[in-house]
C-alpha cells in the first residue's frame, strides 16, 4: 500500500527521505520507504549495468548526470536495473555516468495496474470496488453461489490470449 503527499517544495521531499517509520499506536512504529513520484520538472528513466546490492542512497549519490540532477535511484527488481528520477530540463539526458560507465537511459513506462478481483484497470484488488456479493452460508441458493465467474480478459484489448498484465 502506498500514501501520496503532496509537499510544494524539493527541500520538504528531501526532509521526507529522511522518514523510516511511521508511528501507528503507542509503541508500534510501521516501518516506510518514501520516494518521489513526479513533479512539473521530475521525470523518471530506466538504466542497466549498475552493481546488484547497493543501497538506494549510494546507488544516487554514485550516477551522475551532466544535465539533469538525480534525485533517487532505486533497483527494479533484484536485478542490475535500476529506476533513476531527475530534475530538469524536459529533454531526456543523452547519458548517466556510473563508476566511470556510460549508461544510456530510457524513459520509464509504468505498468498498468489490474484488478484480479474483477480484472479491470486502473486499481487493485486489496482496494476493489465492485466486490462480489458475499455468499449466504444460511442458503446455498444465494445468489452469490450462482454467480458465473467473468473470464480473464485483457482490460485494454479485451481479448483473452494473453495474461492481463501483459506490457504489449
Amino acid at each position: 500500500n502506498s500514501i501520496s503527499v503532496w509537499v510544494a517544495s524539493l527541500e520538504a521531499v528531501h526532509k521526507l527521505y529522511g522518514l523510516t517509520h511511521i508511528p501507528v499506536s503507542s509503541g508500534v512504529h510501521l516501518p516506510v520507504q518514501a520516494y518521489l513520484l513526479g513533479g512539473t520538472d521530475v521525470r523518471r528513466y530506466v538504466v542497466s549495468g549498475v552493481d546488484a546490492g547497493e543501497p538506494s542512497d549510494v546507488l544516487r549519490d554514485t550516477i551522475r548526470c551532466e544535465t539533469h540532477r538525480v534525485l533517487l535511484a532505486r533497483y527494479l527488481g533484484n536485478r542490475r536495473t535500476c529506476l533513476v528520477t531527475v530534475l530538469g530540463p524536459p529533454e531526456p539526458p543523452v547519458r548517466f555516468i556510473y563508476n566511470g560507465c556510460i549508461l544510456r537511459p530510457r524513459p520509464y513506462k509504468a505498468r498498468p495496474i489490474f484488478c484480479y478481483q474483477c480484472l479491470q484497470q486502473g486499481h487493485m484488488r486489496n482496494s476493489c470496488p465492485n466486490l462480489p456479493p458475499i455468499p449466504n452460508p444460511a442458503n446455498p441458493n444465494s445468489a452469490a453461489e450462482k454467480e458465473v465467474l467473468p473470464k480473464f480478459r485483457c482490460g485494454l484489448c479485451k481479448s483473452d490470449d494473453h495474461d492481463i498484465t501483459d506490457r504489449n
